[in-house]
């Protein structure tokens, strides 16, 4: 007897592997936070660029490792309407935040609860949303802890937090090469003949 084929579990299998199975996104985390603690301390303008080394770091990732081991991925209509439901909620989410901060304006509420509590939250928020219509997990703790940080920075000042973001970069720095390490070891490229090598 067949067994029945769960198509939607098959995609969902997929997309998790292209998108986070690699690794290649947490590496690209990692390098972000580490830029950011850069910048905190020495103010130059193009330690930003580094994020750019993450974003050709997934670009050319995606390209020369992922695409050659899994083939090339294409996801149907219903990938493409949660992709715009991400992007509606993250909208929503964002005016929600533009308005709280001009309601913080008033003397109602004041800079220092938007500061240390509505931000980290706006933070989180984000991050949880974008985790969740991505089926990436761990974007979601990472974009906690990184508001976390910011409470911190609230709290102690920012000595504090950026001891508490480089930490974070370091673990999403690691995390992300050991996955992709595991992820090149589990599939192997194929030959010219379509033999696994």
């Amino acid at each position: 007897m067949t067994e029945k084929i769960d198509l939607r579990e098959i995609e969902k299998k997929a997309w998790k592997t292209y998108m986070s199975k690699d690794g290649l996104f947490d590496i690209f985390m990692g390098i972000m936070l580490l830029t950011l603690v850069i910048q905190a301390y020495f103010y130059n303008i193009w330690f930003t660029s580094f994020i750019f080394v993450g974003v050709l770091v997934v670009t050319l990732g995606k390209i020369f490792i992922t695409k050659p081991r899994i083939g090339l991925v294409e996801f149907g209509n219903k990938r493409i309407k949660r992709l715009l439901m991400m992007m509606i909620a993250l909208l929503f989410v964002f005016l929600m935040m533009l308005l709280l901060f001009y309601v913080s304006s008033s003397e109602n509420i004041s800079i220092e609860f938007a500061d240390r509590i509505a931000f980290p939250a706006f933070i989180a928020t984000i991050f949880v949303i974008v985790a969740f219509y991505l089926d990436y997990t761990r974007l979601g703790i990472y974009g906690m802890l990184f508001a976390f940080t910011e409470v911190l920075r609230g709290l102690y000042d920012r000595p504090v937090r950026n001891i508490a973001v480089l930490a974070l970069g370091i673990l999403a720095l690691t995390v992300g090469i050991y996955v992709l390490l595991t992820f090149i070891k589990t599939y192997p490229l194929p030959d010219k003949e379509g033999i696994i090598v």
